[in-house]
């Protein structure tokens, strides 16, 4: 019998601990990594839970650095979930990073094929069940799909491909027949 491996969901770890290193060396602010990518979008958790820290630091108006970020984890009872204070002495030793915006891109790339990777997992599940309006289903596969990889604050079309041809259609055919 073969052994199945498991397959590591996508995410580029590289890329996560040089944002939450800059982020708590203070040479990256909240907003300007909240323009590139967000919290919930990082995989490793004392990336995300750092990030996170550190944005509700900067919300209340107070500085961010490795001492503030342990008290905000400490305070929220999140500290030991990123391995204590030794992990964020370890992020502070990390290089100083010049490219931010692309390991934001790299983390958001990661980010929405996870997101479709779990989307895709549904739709397969369901697919193996009979539905009741099977072109219903497929407008709901294909609205799954495209939010799924939208960016974050794009519109997400609330139609599907079908039904905005068909609006287009019945658009052109009214101006047509004027």
């Amino acid at each position: 019998m073969g052994s199945e491996t498991r397959r590591e969901p996508p995410y580029a770890p590289e890329a996560e601990r040089a944002l939450a290193s800059a982020v708590l060396c203070g040479t990256l602010q909240p907003p300007d990594l909240g323009d590139w990518t967000k919290p919930e979008e990082f995989y490793g958790l004392p990336e995300r839970l750092i990030v996170e820290a550190a944005i509700e630091l900067h919300g209340k108006g107070q500085s961010i650095d490795a001492t503030t970020v342990s008290g905000q984890l400490r305070a929220s009872g999140r500290l030991e979930q990123i391995g204590g204070n030794a992990v964020l002495l370890e992020m502070l030793e990390a290089p100083y990073i010049h490219n931010a915006r692309d390991y934001a891109r790299q983390v958001r790339e990661c980010y929405q094929r996870r997101r479709v990777i779990a989307i895709a997992q549904l739709i397969a599940a369901e697919g193996y069940s009979p539905q009741a309006d099977h072109v219903a289903w497929l407008g709901t596969v294909e609205r799954r799909l495209l939010q799924a990889t939208a960016s974050e604050g794009g519109e997400v079309p609330t139609l599907t491909m079908a039904e905005m041809l068909g609006k287009l259609y019945e658009s052109l055919t009214e101006r047509h027949s004027e």
